[in-house]
Protein backbone atom coordinates (compact mmCIF):
# COMPACT_ATOMS: atom_id res chain seq x y z
CA UNK A 1 0.00 0.00 0.00
CA UNK A 2 1.07 3.59 -0.59
CA UNK A 3 0.14 6.23 2.01
CA UNK A 4 0.51 10.01 1.82
CA UNK A 5 -0.38 13.03 3.94
CA UNK A 6 -3.43 14.78 2.58
CA UNK A 7 -2.03 18.13 3.64
CA UNK A 8 1.02 17.63 1.44
CA UNK A 9 -0.13 15.46 -1.47
CA UNK A 10 -3.25 14.79 -3.50
CA UNK A 11 -3.96 12.32 -6.33
CA UNK A 12 -3.15 13.83 -9.70
CA UNK A 13 -5.97 14.47 -12.17
CA UNK A 14 -5.88 16.14 -15.55
CA UNK A 15 -8.19 19.10 -14.93
CA UNK A 16 -8.21 20.05 -18.61
CA UNK A 17 -9.56 16.68 -19.73
CA UNK A 18 -12.24 16.32 -17.07
CA UNK A 19 -15.82 17.52 -17.24
CA UNK A 20 -18.48 18.11 -14.59
CA UNK A 21 -19.70 14.51 -14.81
CA UNK A 22 -16.38 13.01 -13.67
CA UNK A 23 -16.45 11.51 -10.18
CA UNK A 24 -13.98 10.10 -7.67
CA UNK A 25 -13.75 6.78 -9.54
CA UNK A 26 -12.42 8.53 -12.64
CA UNK A 27 -9.90 10.34 -10.46
CA UNK A 28 -8.66 7.04 -9.04
CA UNK A 29 -8.27 5.57 -12.52
CA UNK A 30 -6.10 8.50 -13.56
CA UNK A 31 -3.88 8.62 -10.46
CA UNK A 32 -3.46 4.90 -9.64
CA UNK A 33 -2.57 1.87 -11.71
CA UNK A 34 -1.97 -1.64 -10.36
CA UNK A 35 -0.28 -4.70 -11.80
CA UNK A 36 0.29 -8.11 -10.28
CA UNK A 37 3.48 -7.10 -8.45
CA UNK A 38 3.52 -3.29 -8.65
CA UNK A 39 1.22 -0.35 -7.97
CA UNK A 40 1.79 3.12 -9.39
CA UNK A 41 0.44 6.26 -7.75
CA UNK A 42 0.68 9.72 -9.32
CA UNK A 43 0.59 12.49 -6.72
CA UNK A 44 0.60 16.28 -6.83
CA UNK A 45 2.80 17.92 -4.19
CA UNK A 46 0.66 20.71 -2.73
CA UNK A 47 3.03 21.62 0.10
CA UNK A 48 5.79 22.66 -2.32
CA UNK A 49 3.57 25.29 -3.96
CA UNK A 50 2.38 26.52 -0.55
CA UNK A 51 5.98 27.06 0.54
CA UNK A 52 6.78 28.92 -2.69
CA UNK A 53 3.71 31.14 -2.34
CA UNK A 54 4.66 31.97 1.26
CA UNK A 55 8.22 32.83 0.29
CA UNK A 56 7.00 34.89 -2.64
CA UNK A 57 4.78 37.00 -0.35
CA UNK A 58 7.61 37.53 2.14
CA UNK A 59 9.84 38.81 -0.66
CA UNK A 60 7.03 40.97 -2.10
CA UNK A 61 7.39 39.07 -5.35
CA UNK A 62 4.16 38.89 -7.29
CA UNK A 63 5.59 36.58 -9.95
CA UNK A 64 4.79 32.94 -9.26
CA UNK A 65 7.99 30.94 -9.67
CA UNK A 66 6.11 27.71 -10.25
CA UNK A 67 2.61 28.02 -11.66
CA UNK A 68 1.83 24.37 -10.92
CA UNK A 69 2.62 21.89 -8.19
CA UNK A 70 5.30 19.29 -9.02
CA UNK A 71 4.03 15.81 -9.88
CA UNK A 72 5.57 12.71 -8.28
CA UNK A 73 5.04 9.13 -9.44
CA UNK A 74 5.53 6.40 -6.83
CA UNK A 75 5.91 2.76 -7.93
CA UNK A 76 5.36 0.48 -4.96
CA UNK A 77 6.57 -3.03 -5.71
CA UNK A 78 6.85 -6.54 -4.28
CA UNK A 79 8.76 -8.36 -7.00
CA UNK A 80 8.91 -12.09 -7.78
CA UNK A 81 10.43 -13.98 -4.86
CA UNK A 82 12.02 -17.03 -6.52
CA UNK A 83 15.82 -16.52 -6.47
CA UNK A 84 16.30 -17.64 -10.09
CA UNK A 85 13.46 -15.56 -11.59
CA UNK A 86 15.70 -12.59 -12.48
CA UNK A 87 13.99 -11.96 -15.81
CA UNK A 88 10.54 -11.94 -14.17
CA UNK A 89 11.63 -9.28 -11.68
CA UNK A 90 13.10 -7.05 -14.39
CA UNK A 91 10.01 -7.39 -16.58
CA UNK A 92 7.77 -6.44 -13.64
CA UNK A 93 9.76 -3.21 -13.27
CA UNK A 94 9.89 -2.71 -17.04
CA UNK A 95 6.14 -3.07 -17.52
CA UNK A 96 5.29 -0.70 -14.67
CA UNK A 97 7.62 1.98 -16.05
CA UNK A 98 6.30 1.46 -19.57
CA UNK A 99 2.76 1.92 -18.28
CA UNK A 100 3.79 5.13 -16.52
CA UNK A 101 5.57 6.46 -19.62
CA UNK A 102 2.55 5.67 -21.78
CA UNK A 103 0.21 7.35 -19.31
CA UNK A 104 2.47 10.43 -19.20
CA UNK A 105 2.27 10.71 -22.98
CA UNK A 106 -1.45 9.99 -23.43
CA UNK A 107 -2.63 11.98 -20.39
CA UNK A 108 -0.07 14.76 -20.87
CA UNK A 109 1.18 14.45 -17.29
CA UNK A 110 3.88 17.01 -16.38
CA UNK A 111 5.78 14.37 -14.40
CA UNK A 112 8.63 15.85 -12.35
CA UNK A 113 9.82 12.98 -10.17
CA UNK A 114 9.87 9.19 -9.89
CA UNK A 115 10.31 7.05 -6.80
CA UNK A 116 10.45 3.23 -6.91
CA UNK A 117 10.42 1.41 -3.60
CA UNK A 118 9.49 -1.87 -1.98
CA UNK A 119 10.63 -5.48 -1.60
CA UNK A 120 12.78 -6.26 -4.67
CA UNK A 121 13.60 -9.83 -3.57
CA UNK A 122 17.15 -9.36 -4.86
CA UNK A 123 20.23 -7.70 -3.44
CA UNK A 124 20.90 -4.04 -4.12
CA UNK A 125 24.66 -4.63 -4.22
CA UNK A 126 24.62 -7.04 -7.19
CA UNK A 127 21.51 -7.95 -9.15
CA UNK A 128 19.90 -7.59 -12.55
CA UNK A 129 17.25 -5.19 -11.20
CA UNK A 130 19.75 -2.76 -9.66
CA UNK A 131 21.83 -2.76 -12.86
CA UNK A 132 18.70 -2.26 -14.95
CA UNK A 133 17.44 0.68 -12.90
CA UNK A 134 20.83 2.38 -12.61
CA UNK A 135 22.04 1.94 -16.20
CA UNK A 136 18.66 1.71 -17.89
CA UNK A 137 19.51 -1.40 -19.91
CA UNK A 138 20.83 -4.94 -19.71
CA UNK A 139 21.47 -7.67 -22.27
CA UNK A 140 21.93 -7.55 -26.01
CA UNK A 141 18.58 -5.90 -26.67
CA UNK A 142 19.84 -2.99 -24.62
CA UNK A 143 22.68 -2.52 -27.11
CA UNK A 144 25.54 -3.33 -24.73
CA UNK A 145 25.24 -7.00 -23.81
CA UNK A 146 27.90 -9.04 -25.56
CA UNK A 147 31.12 -8.17 -27.33
CA UNK A 148 31.49 -11.27 -29.52
CA UNK A 149 29.57 -12.41 -32.57
CA UNK A 150 27.37 -10.60 -35.06
CA UNK A 151 24.85 -9.56 -32.39
CA UNK A 152 27.45 -7.51 -30.51
CA UNK A 153 27.07 -3.74 -30.28
CA UNK A 154 29.48 -1.40 -32.04
CA UNK A 155 30.62 0.99 -29.30
CA UNK A 156 33.72 3.21 -28.94
CA UNK A 157 36.73 1.89 -27.06
CA UNK A 158 36.39 4.52 -24.36
CA UNK A 159 32.84 3.38 -23.67
CA UNK A 160 33.92 -0.26 -23.52
CA UNK A 161 36.46 0.68 -20.86
CA UNK A 162 33.94 2.56 -18.73
CA UNK A 163 32.44 1.19 -15.55
CA UNK A 164 28.90 1.34 -16.96
CA UNK A 165 29.78 -0.75 -20.02
CA UNK A 166 31.68 -3.25 -17.90
CA UNK A 167 28.57 -3.87 -15.82
CA UNK A 168 26.56 -4.56 -18.99
CA UNK A 169 29.15 -6.52 -20.93
CA UNK A 170 30.32 -8.72 -18.09
CA UNK A 171 28.02 -11.32 -16.54
CA UNK A 172 25.70 -9.90 -13.89
CA UNK A 173 25.92 -11.73 -10.60
CA UNK A 174 22.76 -12.34 -8.61
CA UNK A 175 22.83 -14.32 -5.38
CA UNK A 176 26.46 -15.11 -6.20
CA UNK A 177 25.74 -16.76 -9.57
CA UNK A 178 26.11 -15.29 -13.09
CA UNK A 179 22.87 -14.67 -14.98
CA UNK A 180 22.72 -16.47 -18.35
CA UNK A 181 22.82 -14.19 -21.38
CA UNK A 182 19.60 -15.61 -22.85
CA UNK A 183 17.67 -14.63 -19.71
CA UNK A 184 18.27 -10.95 -20.50
CA UNK A 185 17.77 -11.27 -24.27
CA UNK A 186 14.23 -9.84 -24.40
CA UNK A 187 14.60 -7.00 -21.87
CA UNK A 188 14.20 -3.58 -23.50
CA UNK A 189 15.77 -0.42 -22.03
CA UNK A 190 13.38 1.38 -19.68
CA UNK A 191 11.90 4.75 -20.59
CA UNK A 192 13.32 6.68 -17.58
CA UNK A 193 16.99 5.82 -18.14
CA UNK A 194 17.96 9.45 -18.89
CA UNK A 195 16.81 10.72 -15.49
CA UNK A 196 19.66 9.20 -13.46
CA UNK A 197 17.83 6.77 -11.22
CA UNK A 198 19.80 6.25 -8.01
CA UNK A 199 19.39 4.12 -4.93
CA UNK A 200 18.72 6.10 -1.77
CA UNK A 201 20.86 3.61 0.15
CA UNK A 202 24.44 3.43 -1.22
CA UNK A 203 25.13 0.01 -2.78
CA UNK A 204 28.35 -0.41 -0.80
CA UNK A 205 26.40 -0.78 2.46
CA UNK A 206 26.62 -4.43 3.44
CA UNK A 207 28.49 -5.37 0.26
CA UNK A 208 31.43 -6.89 2.13
CA UNK A 209 29.59 -8.01 5.27
CA UNK A 210 25.78 -8.23 5.32
CA UNK A 211 25.80 -8.20 9.13
CA UNK A 212 26.79 -4.53 9.03
CA UNK A 213 23.71 -3.50 7.04
CA UNK A 214 20.72 -5.68 6.22
CA UNK A 215 16.98 -5.30 5.68
CA UNK A 216 15.94 -8.97 5.90
CA UNK A 217 16.85 -11.71 8.37
CA UNK A 218 14.22 -14.46 8.55
CA UNK A 219 16.72 -16.97 9.96
CA UNK A 220 19.33 -16.38 12.68
CA UNK A 221 22.75 -15.32 11.43
CA UNK A 222 21.56 -15.24 7.79
CA UNK A 223 21.01 -11.56 6.97
CA UNK A 224 20.40 -10.25 3.44
CA UNK A 225 21.71 -6.81 2.49
CA UNK A 226 19.56 -4.49 0.40
CA UNK A 227 16.53 -6.70 -0.21
CA UNK A 228 14.27 -3.66 0.35
CA UNK A 229 15.19 -0.67 -1.78
CA UNK A 230 14.29 2.95 -2.59
CA UNK A 231 15.17 4.43 -5.98
CA UNK A 232 14.59 8.03 -7.11
CA UNK A 233 15.21 10.26 -10.15
CA UNK A 234 18.26 12.24 -9.03
CA UNK A 235 17.99 14.88 -11.79
CA UNK A 236 14.83 16.20 -10.12
CA UNK A 237 15.10 14.86 -6.56
CA UNK A 238 17.81 14.99 -3.90
CA UNK A 239 18.35 12.64 -1.00
CA UNK A 240 18.28 14.62 2.26
CA UNK A 241 18.36 11.87 4.88
CA UNK A 242 18.15 8.11 5.39
CA UNK A 243 16.51 6.01 8.06
CA UNK A 244 18.67 3.43 9.82
CA UNK A 245 17.04 -0.02 9.71
CA UNK A 246 18.35 -0.63 13.25
CA UNK A 247 19.24 2.18 15.60
CA UNK A 248 21.82 0.56 17.86
CA UNK A 249 24.49 -2.12 17.87
CA UNK A 250 22.55 -4.11 20.50
CA UNK A 251 19.41 -4.19 18.34
CA UNK A 252 21.42 -5.39 15.36
CA UNK A 253 23.09 -8.17 17.38
CA UNK A 254 19.73 -9.30 18.81
CA UNK A 255 18.16 -9.41 15.33
CA UNK A 256 21.09 -11.45 14.01
CA UNK A 257 21.00 -13.82 16.98
CA UNK A 258 17.25 -14.53 17.02
CA UNK A 259 16.24 -13.66 13.46
CA UNK A 260 13.12 -11.71 12.53
CA UNK A 261 10.33 -11.12 13.52
CA UNK A 262 11.46 -9.92 16.95
CA UNK A 263 10.16 -7.60 19.71
CA UNK A 264 9.43 -4.15 18.21
CA UNK A 265 10.00 -5.63 14.72
CA UNK A 266 6.87 -7.59 13.73
CA UNK A 267 8.12 -8.53 10.24
CA UNK A 268 11.05 -10.47 8.82
CA UNK A 269 11.84 -7.24 6.91
CA UNK A 270 13.24 -4.12 8.56
CA UNK A 271 11.70 -0.70 7.82
CA UNK A 272 13.69 1.62 5.58
CA UNK A 273 13.02 5.24 4.64
CA UNK A 274 14.44 8.33 2.99
CA UNK A 275 13.70 12.05 2.92
CA UNK A 276 13.76 13.48 -0.60
CA UNK A 277 13.50 17.08 -1.79
CA UNK A 278 13.03 18.72 -5.17
CA UNK A 279 15.95 20.11 -7.19
CA UNK A 280 14.91 23.63 -8.18
CA UNK A 281 16.82 25.27 -11.03
CA UNK A 282 17.69 28.87 -11.76
CA UNK A 283 17.57 29.54 -15.50
CA UNK A 284 19.29 32.92 -15.10
CA UNK A 285 22.41 31.31 -13.69
CA UNK A 286 25.25 30.49 -16.08
CA UNK A 287 26.43 27.60 -13.92
CA UNK A 288 25.40 24.02 -14.57
CA UNK A 289 23.58 21.90 -12.02
CA UNK A 290 25.65 19.10 -10.51
CA UNK A 291 24.10 15.90 -9.25
CA UNK A 292 26.36 13.46 -7.43
CA UNK A 293 25.82 9.76 -8.01
CA UNK A 294 26.83 9.07 -4.45
CA UNK A 295 28.55 11.77 -2.47
CA UNK A 296 29.41 9.38 0.35
CA UNK A 297 31.23 6.94 -1.91
CA UNK A 298 34.97 7.11 -2.39
CA UNK A 299 34.62 7.06 -6.17
CA UNK A 300 31.53 9.05 -7.13
CA UNK A 301 30.69 10.56 -10.47
CA UNK A 302 29.05 13.90 -11.13
CA UNK A 303 26.36 14.43 -13.76
CA UNK A 304 25.79 17.94 -15.12
CA UNK A 305 23.00 19.59 -17.01
CA UNK A 306 22.19 23.15 -18.10
CA UNK A 307 18.79 24.39 -16.98
CA UNK A 308 16.66 26.17 -19.57
CA UNK A 309 13.65 26.91 -17.34
CA UNK A 310 13.23 28.02 -13.76
CA UNK A 311 11.68 25.61 -11.28
CA UNK A 312 11.68 21.82 -11.21
CA UNK A 313 12.55 20.01 -14.41
CA UNK A 314 10.18 17.57 -16.04
CA UNK A 315 11.31 13.98 -16.44
CA UNK A 316 12.62 12.89 -19.81
CA UNK A 317 10.88 9.92 -21.41
CA UNK A 318 12.99 7.99 -23.91
CA UNK A 319 11.02 6.24 -26.62
CA UNK A 320 11.75 2.69 -27.66
CA UNK A 321 14.41 2.47 -30.34
CA UNK A 322 16.14 -0.46 -32.00
CA UNK A 323 19.52 -1.25 -30.43
CA UNK A 324 22.65 -0.43 -32.44
CA UNK A 325 23.29 -3.99 -33.64
CA UNK A 326 25.36 -4.27 -36.83
CA UNK A 327 24.21 -6.35 -39.77
CA UNK A 328 25.42 -9.91 -39.80
CA UNK A 329 26.43 -9.61 -43.47
CA UNK A 330 29.03 -6.91 -43.80
CA UNK A 331 30.75 -6.29 -47.19
CA UNK A 332 33.91 -5.14 -45.43
CA UNK A 333 34.18 -8.37 -43.46
CA UNK A 334 33.45 -10.47 -46.55
CA UNK A 335 36.20 -8.75 -48.58
CA UNK A 336 38.66 -8.99 -45.68
CA UNK A 337 38.00 -12.69 -45.09
CA UNK A 338 38.24 -13.49 -48.81
CA UNK A 339 41.62 -11.75 -49.12
CA UNK A 340 42.92 -13.51 -46.02
CA UNK A 341 41.86 -16.98 -47.22
CA UNK A 342 43.38 -16.45 -50.67
CA UNK A 343 46.74 -15.82 -48.96
CA UNK A 344 46.55 -18.52 -46.27
CA UNK A 345 44.85 -21.33 -48.25
CA UNK A 346 46.95 -24.56 -48.14
CA UNK A 347 46.99 -25.18 -51.92
CA UNK A 348 48.07 -28.60 -53.13
CA UNK A 349 49.92 -27.07 -56.10
CA UNK A 350 50.61 -23.78 -57.87
CA UNK A 351 48.33 -24.89 -60.70
CA UNK A 352 45.47 -25.20 -58.20
CA UNK A 353 46.14 -21.63 -57.04
CA UNK A 354 46.03 -20.31 -60.62
CA UNK A 355 42.73 -22.10 -61.33
CA UNK A 356 41.12 -20.67 -58.17
CA UNK A 357 42.31 -17.13 -58.90
CA UNK A 358 40.90 -17.34 -62.43
CA UNK A 359 37.56 -18.53 -61.06
CA UNK A 360 37.43 -15.70 -58.49
CA UNK A 361 38.52 -12.95 -60.90
CA UNK A 362 36.77 -14.12 -64.09
CA UNK A 363 33.13 -13.88 -63.05
CA UNK A 364 30.68 -14.27 -65.98
CA UNK A 365 28.44 -11.30 -66.64
CA UNK A 366 24.78 -11.95 -65.85
CA UNK A 367 21.79 -9.60 -66.12
CA UNK A 368 21.43 -7.28 -63.12
CA UNK A 369 17.67 -7.70 -63.25
CA UNK A 370 16.76 -11.18 -61.91
CA UNK A 371 13.66 -11.23 -64.11
CA UNK A 372 15.77 -10.82 -67.25
CA UNK A 373 16.74 -14.09 -68.93
CA UNK A 374 20.51 -14.67 -69.57
CA UNK A 375 21.69 -15.06 -73.13
CA UNK A 376 22.95 -18.36 -74.55
CA UNK A 377 26.56 -17.18 -74.29
CA UNK A 378 26.10 -16.23 -70.64
CA UNK A 379 24.52 -19.59 -69.89
CA UNK A 380 27.47 -21.36 -71.54
CA UNK A 381 30.00 -19.43 -69.44
CA UNK A 382 28.07 -20.15 -66.24
CA UNK A 383 28.03 -23.87 -67.08
CA UNK A 384 31.78 -23.88 -67.69
CA UNK A 385 32.33 -22.05 -64.39
CA UNK A 386 30.32 -24.66 -62.46
CA UNK A 387 32.33 -27.49 -64.05
CA UNK A 388 35.63 -25.82 -63.17
CA UNK A 389 34.53 -25.35 -59.54
CA UNK A 390 33.35 -28.95 -59.34
CA UNK A 391 36.63 -30.29 -60.76
CA UNK A 392 38.67 -28.05 -58.44
CA UNK A 393 36.90 -29.32 -55.31
CA UNK A 394 37.00 -32.97 -56.40
CA UNK A 395 40.77 -32.95 -56.96
CA UNK A 396 41.62 -30.99 -53.77
CA UNK A 397 42.77 -32.62 -50.54
CA UNK A 398 40.61 -32.57 -47.40
CA UNK A 399 42.08 -29.51 -45.57
CA UNK A 400 42.36 -27.57 -48.81
CA UNK A 401 38.81 -28.45 -49.92
CA UNK A 402 37.25 -26.87 -46.80
CA UNK A 403 39.05 -23.58 -47.39
CA UNK A 404 38.21 -23.62 -51.10
CA UNK A 405 34.51 -24.12 -50.34
CA UNK A 406 34.59 -21.10 -48.04
CA UNK A 407 36.41 -19.01 -50.66
CA UNK A 408 33.87 -19.87 -53.35
CA UNK A 409 31.00 -19.02 -50.99
CA UNK A 410 32.56 -15.65 -50.12
CA UNK A 411 33.09 -15.02 -53.82
CA UNK A 412 29.31 -15.22 -54.31
CA UNK A 413 28.73 -12.85 -51.39
CA UNK A 414 31.20 -10.30 -52.74
CA UNK A 415 29.66 -10.56 -56.20
CA UNK A 416 26.20 -9.77 -54.77
CA UNK A 417 27.55 -6.56 -53.20
CA UNK A 418 29.14 -5.47 -56.47
CA UNK A 419 25.91 -5.73 -58.45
Amino acid sequence: ATFWKRGSFEPWTNDDSQDDNNDDDAEKILSHQARGRTMTSILRHKRHKQNEDKQSKENNNTDDVSSSCPILAVINCHLEGHPRQYAARIKQLQHSMEDLAKQKATRNIPLNGLCISGDFNCELQSSACSTYLRLGRVGRKGGLGGVHGTAAAVVPTKLLESEEAAECLHPILEWGKPIPEDEMEKVSPHAFRHNSLLSAYPPYLGSTDAREHFTFCANPHRPVAGLDQIWFSSFSLSRIALRKPLFSYEERMNALWTGLPAPFYPSDHLPIGAILDWNSCDASSSMECSIDDDASSSSFRTAQRKCTEAGIRELTITEKTAPPIPKSKSPIMAYAELDMLLVTCPFDSDEQRVILESIVEDVPDVPANPKEKPSQEQLRKLSEMRERKKHLLMTASGPCRQVLQRILKLQKVVASYEK
